[in-house]
């Protein structure tokens, strides 16, 4: 296998990475069919590699040269230029204008305007704004359908990142169950919310850092199920352990 029009040593090995038809190249030599069959798959993993990388206008065309011995397969790659980000918008489903307001701004998402438009970038900037509304009282909130739009005239792209915020949530009553070596008194204070706050998921990593001080768990884990965050903790020195777990739910919902 071979390529042509790729100059860039780094995104060479990325092709490379992604290639079918360089995966198997030490096989036994197989029909034209199949090599055709693998090289198309791979022409569309390369023009994928390519806009992930911010080359939305790249073309990548192939070639079987059947009468050299081995068989050679070339792919002939114009990444054109890299397209930068011109807009990047947040809608927020259901609407909520406060929320919309506490969003992240693009520079502060990573997204800043005439950046090339990458597509790692843009999924951790739809991490970010999960994030947010998670520490603004919506426990469930994740990212719908993101869009990203190249103009090929303008040579730019334009993004739009969709929060799907579901239900506003407050913490509600506090479950502490199953200590072995620990008082609830000593839980209870190390707790940075009181009842009734608007959930935020910072808290709970405030919550993990609190009860890692002291050292007096060997295992702290924050989960969070379809209803409530739950922590299980390991008290260290006893001679039995049982799961400890945190209930930050019976939330109310608006």
């Amino acid at each position: 296998m071979h390529f042509e029009g790729v100059e860039d040593e780094g995104l060479l090995k990325s092709l490379r990475e992604r290639s079918r038809t360089e995966l198997r190249k030490d096989e036994s030599t197989p029909s034209v069919g199949l090599l055709r069959s693998r090289a198309l798959r791979d022409r569309k993993e390369f023009i994928d590699a390519l806009r992930s990388l911010a080359y939305y206008g790249a073309t990548v065309e192939f070639e079987i040269r059947e009468r050299q011995e081995p068989v050679q397969v070339v792919f002939r790659v114009t990444p054109g230029d890299i397209y930068p980000i011109r807009s990047v918008d947040v809608e927020v489903q259901p609407r909520a204008p406060e929320l919309k307001r506490s969003m992240p701004s693009p520079v502060q998402m990573g997204l800043n305007p005439g950046t090339p438009a990458k597509a790692r970038g843009i999924v951790d900037a739809g991490s970010a704004i999960a994030r947010r509304a998670r520490e603004r009282g919506y426990p469930f909130a994740s990212v719908g359908e993101t869009r990203v739009i190249a103009d090929h005239l303008t040579q730019d792209v334009a993004v739009t990142l969709t929060l799907e915020t579901g239900p506003f949530a407050r913490f509600g009553d506090i479950a502490v169950v199953d200590l072995v070596s620990v008082e609830r008194s000593y839980v209870y204070g190390k707790l940075p919310w009181k009842r009734g706050d608007p959930y935020n998921e910072a808290l709970l990593d405030e919550l993990r850092k609190r009860l890692s001080e002291p050292r007096l768990f060997s295992v702290i884990r924050v989960d969070r199920s379809s209803n409530w965050p739950m922590t299980t903790q390991r008290p260290t020195g006893a001679a039995t352990w049982k799961a400890m777990s945190w209930c930050t739910g019976s939330w109310g919902t608006v």
